[in-house]
């Protein structure tokens, strides 16, 4: 895309501030994770963001899926959230 020749071409540093950490896998070189507004290394040199530190920032469990096209995707497990579970 055009962010990522930019950077290429012109040596620039993109920082892009992400909620969704599975977009932010997806396209970042390396990612990090900000916990009560202290840096937490979450991701290494490849992008990938590590399952138990998204786990204790978020303080739910986490599963992690590949999607049939080869992705990795991050997501509360079943039942983690008052959200997720099902209504009785």
């Amino acid at each position: 895309g055009l962010l990522e020749r930019l950077r290429r071409i012109r040596g620039l540093t993109v920082l892009a501030v992400l909620h969704d950490l599975n977009l932010a896998q997806r396209f970042a070189v390396r990612t990090m994770l900000l916990d009560a507004g202290r840096v937490v290394r979450g991701g290494g040199p490849d992008g990938r963001l590590d399952l138990g530190r998204v786990r204790d920032v978020f303080g739910v469990p986490m599963v992690e899926a590949t999607t049939s096209a080869g992705d990795r995707v991050l997501g509360p497990a079943a039942g983690s959230s008052p959200a997720l579970r099902d209504p009785d």
